[in-house]
């Protein structure tokens, strides 16, 4: 689709040029450290993602994009950004169509458009959205997330160890499955009983299915966020379980971080653990991203 023009805005297809740019207008998102610094070269080789932005004066003023998920029905919109001066003049919503309008010449077979969002959207987009979840029915997702430096870990698991209650610890431990279990957990149809309810998962903010397509887009790191984050999606309300499987995998993600790293673990689960999950980490530098998450889907014909 050809670039279009507007009285003040020059909506184009972003490229390698255009990163400081896009960097520069995202200084401050999400705590300081959006993702888009880390991200940017990489997904725009990702051949399932297109990037746009909108310039006014030569200058980059704002981002758009899409990812292509299960398996090209669904895309997710993802990363709208306007420069700090032309927020709340319109520059949101014209990036945002114009996004939209290449997406849909470009890829006419995508049924679904998803994307996330934080608590309390403006009521004229529920005008046109609808709010989809993976948790239990009737209710949001709850983040709770927290930022562990180096130098606490070693103190931090002997803190959580402590808060997670014992007959948990003598149970069962999680089972990891290694590429090929996970690769049949994707491909076979899932009973409403099993390990992933609706076959949805959330990473990185990313709302997925349970396709095989998906599975190769985490395998590949497409839905990479570029800094060394723990996301774990929790299903079920058994705030025991829930704690103790949250200190074993961030055990495992920890043995992975280069030496002298820190992390930062984002949990995403049903809302009634909210206070439990937050109690696990009091005391802990909390990562005030949002308290909830909202999954929204549009209709691509609108």
């Amino acid at each position: 689709m050809t670039a279009a023009l507007t009285p003040e805005l020059q909506l184009l297809q972003a490229t390698a040029e255009d990163y400081e740019g896009v960097v520069a207008i995202s200084d401050g998102l999400y705590v300081g450290v959006d993702y888009l610094q880390y991200t940017y070269h990489a997904w725009l080789k990702d051949p399932q993602r297109k990037m746009f932005v909108a310039k006014s004066e030569g200058k980059v003023v704002a981002f758009g994009s899409f990812l292509l998920v299960d398996d090209g029905e669904t895309a997710v919109l993802q990363a709208i950004h306007v420069a700090p001066w032309m927020r709340h003049s319109g520059v949101a919503r014209i990036i945002h169509k114009f996004t939209l309008d290449n997406l849909r010449s470009d890829f006419p077979n995508v049924t679904r458009i998803h994307l996330t969002t934080m608590e309390n959207p403006p009521a004229n987009m529920m005008i046109s959205h609808r709010i989809i979840h993976c948790k239990k029915q009737g209710t949001r997702i709850a983040v709770v997330s927290v930022f562990l430096s180096a130098k606490e870990l070693e103190e931090a698991f002997r803190i959580l160890e402590s808060r997670i209650p014992i007959a948990c610890k003598e149970s069962l431990p999680p089972v990891f499955l290694d590429y090929s279990e996970v690769h049949s957990l994707f491909s076979r149809s899932l009973k409403e009983e099993d390990l992933v309810p609706e076959r949805f998962l959330i990473q990185s903010w990313l709302p997925i299915t349970t396709c095989k397509a998906n599975l190769d887009l985490l395998v590949n790191g497409s839905m990479d966020n570029g800094k060394h984050c723990l996301d774990i999606d929790i299903y079920g309300t058994d705030l025991s379980c829930a704690k103790n499987h949250v200190l074993l995998q961030l055990k495992e993600a920890v043995k992975a971080l280069p030496t002298g790293a820190s992390i930062i673990c984002c949990l995403y689960a049903d809302e009634s653990l909210w206070d439990g999950l937050t109690g696990l980490f009091d005391g802990f530098t909390p990562f005030h991203w949002c308290r909830e998450l909202l999954v929204l889907e549009m209709h691509s014909k609108l």
